[in-house]
């Protein structure tokens, strides 16, 4: 700077030094604050200044009532200075937090305002509803640090003023709102030790980012000042009316963990079944409820229609696996409200219903005894993998608790039931292995002569009802009609041979049901029909004797070859049986020796047969 500037700016500032002078004499003169006017609060104050008398509250309150922004929040910020003294502003102060206009930066007068309601304290408890309805109304990070430090200030003497804005701010919809809650918390300490929960909540699981830190900040610093409450059964309840998915997964869980304790859940979790949201990988909140659910035990008995309800409205791997393990922890203290619902489930159509039953059944060990049969029938023929396989390991874990129960009638019976046709004929069968003592089965067997399912290669299902009838012997006899009726609808060669082996037989011991049949099979004009009576005459043996007449006649002259061969081995084994009877040779073309062989019976056998027959002799 050169010379002349200098000397300039010397002169400048002398000039500029006089001016202030005689304007600071000229206001004490008059009496008059014109530097409040102005609105030059906080301007500093020179030697001439400090002279000047303090400005009082009612200085202050003058200026609020100026237009200028910058002059009322620097009267707010002063009255904020003089606290609980400064309670004649309240009114003022809470008009001013409507004035949203900026006067440096981002800084409002209501950020000036609302920070001195908080300072003020306890006083200010009656603006506490218009802090918070203009905090609604619009929200900066200023504002709400100035909301969040009001509410803690005035809480600190007038909780009964705050706290419940605080509890219903926490669970507020806009996030800005939360976040001066969760903030204020902090600042409160130990006022705010009732809603340590929701703040737990809000820092695990609140969608915003901002929220969950000012959260867990404000947890950190309670818990310098208190002992944090451990999370209890009211606060678990509470996370399960929450919004958070998240939230009610874990509180689920750890409702679970309380067992018993923690019936005063099951409503909810009842109810929270419903709730299909994924929260993490394919785990949805219903997923946790049931397994909580099955922890409480026999006293969530009154959930289980709605837990196999939900189970058939939609199905994953892990519902699946949860409905189970609920199934059979409430089924072992409470099984009549169980039992009946697994065993109608292990008849259900959809699979994954079966798998659930099946599985429920291995977890409750001897209580599910009574479902060993159907459990070795989905183990064997059930349509689905899934359900074959964790019905075999479900008889596996029981078998090491309980001697499994060996196979019976009854359990047979069930199967003729089924609709698996394999596990019709492997229950025919077995059906037919117990001989007389399964007459109970003859209804069911000859209404299965209908189904001529395949299983395997070329056999059906009535392929075995027919041998098993024949098994079963005489007290079939009734059944008879209805053999011939369906080996006339269609026929095998299993199946034929079947018919033959039954009417033999029913007809050892029932040869009055049995003989009038074959004598007209063998004059039918279905060749098969005539075969199936050719073939049981063979089996029938002596008792057959009043036919060799006709079968000399399909041996040597039927149109069908099968029928001639069957025939004549018919003949042969008649031939055998009567010549081990009279110690004779029988029936090798002679018709005489034939004659002598069957002529004892005669008189007996032709009563049971078809006027025709007594005309052949």
């Amino acid at each position: 700077m050169t010379k002349h500037q200098l000397t300039w700016a010397f002169t400048f500032w002398s000039v500029l030094q006089v001016a202030v002078l005689n304007a600071s004499r000229f206001t004490v003169e008059r009496g008059q604050g014109s530097s409040l006017e102005r609105g030059e609060v906080g301007q500093g104050a020179t030697g001439v200044d400090a002279a000047l008398p303090p400005p009082t509250l009612q200085d202050w309150l003058n200026t609020l009532a100026l237009q200028h922004a910058q002059a009322r929040a620097d009267a707010a910020n002063e009255i904020g200075k003089l606290g609980k003294e400064a309670a004649e502003a309240i009114p003022k102060l809470a008009k001013l937090l409507q004035d949203d206009r900026e006067v440096a930066g981002d800084i409002c007068v209501r950020d000036a305002a609302v920070k001195a309601l908080g300072h003020i304290g306890s006083a200010a408890a009656s603006s506490v509803p218009e802090i918070l309805t203009q905090l609604r109304r619009r929200s900066t990070r200023i504002f709400r640090e100035g909301v969040s430090f009001a509410l803690a200030n005035i809480g600190q003497e007038a909780p009964e003023a705050v706290l419940p804005s605080v509890l219903e701010s926490l669970q507020a919809s806009d996030w800005y709102v939360r976040w001066v809650a969760a903030s204020a918390c902090g600042l409160l300490g130990e006022k705010a030790s009732a809603f340590v929960p929701r703040l737990r909540q809000l820092a695990k699981y609140d969608d915003e980012s901002r929220v969950r830190s000012v959260a867990s900040q404000s947890l950190s610093d309670m818990s310098k000042v208190i002992t944090l409450p451990a999370p209890n059964l009211t606060d678990w309840l509470a996370y399960l009316d929450g919004s958070s998915a998240r939230a009610r997964v874990d509180a689920a869980n750890e409702i679970g963990k309380l067992g018993k304790e923690a019936a005063e859940a099951i409503p909810k979790l009842a109810k929270l079944l419903q709730d299909d949201r994924e929260v993490a990988g394919d785990i949805c909140v219903r997923d946790a409820a049931v397994k909580a659910l099955g922890h409480i035990g026999s006293a969530a008995a009154s959930s289980v229609p709605e837990i196999l309800t939900q189970l058939r409205r939609r199905s994953t791997r892990i519902f699946r696996e949860g409905v189970s393990f609920a199934l059979a922890n409430i089924g072992q203290e409470a099984p009549e409200a169980v039992l009946p619902s697994v065993l109608e489930s292990l008849q259900a159509s959809d699979w994954y219903v079966r798998w659930v039953a099946a599985s429920a059944c291995g977890l409750l060990g001897e209580k599910a005894t009574a479902f060993v049969p159907r459990l070795r029938q989905l183990a064997k023929y059930d349509d689905e993998s899934r359900v074959r396989s964790v019905a075999s390991q479900s008889l596996s874990d029981m078998s090491e608790v309980i001697t499994l129960p060996a196979p019976n009638l009854t359990d047979w019976l069930a199967y003729l039931d089924g609709s698996s046709a394999r596990a019709r004929v492997d229950a025919a069968n077995e059906i037919g292995k117990l001989g007389k003592e399964a007459a109970e089965a003859i209804p069911k067997l000859a209404k299965l002569l209908q189904d001529d399912r395949e299983v395997a290669g070329d056999i059906c299902v009535r392929d075995a009802a027919v041998k098993a009838l024949g098994h079963i012997g005489s007290a079939a006899a009734s059944s008879v009609p209805e053999i011939l009726t369906q080996l006339r609808r269609r026929s095998t060669r299993i199946f034929r041979e079947g018919v033959s082996f039954a009417l033999a037989n029913i007809g050892q011991e029932a040869p009055e049901a049995v003989l009038p049949s074959v004598l007209e099979s063998l004059q039918a004009s279905d060749w098969y029909v005539r075969w199936v009576a050719a073939s049981a005459c063979g089996l029938l043996g002596e008792k057959a004797t009043a036919f060799v007449p006709r079968l000399r006649q399909l041996a040597k002259y039927d149109d069908e070859s099968r029928v001639r061969g069957e025939a004549q081995n018919a003949l042969d084994l008649i031939d055998k049986v009567c010549a081990a009877t009279n110690d004779k040779s029988g029936l090798s073309g002679r018709a005489g020796e034939a004659s002598k062989c069957h002529g004892r019976r005669q008189e007996s056998i032709c009563a049971y047969l078809h006027p025709l027959c007594c005309l052949v002799w």
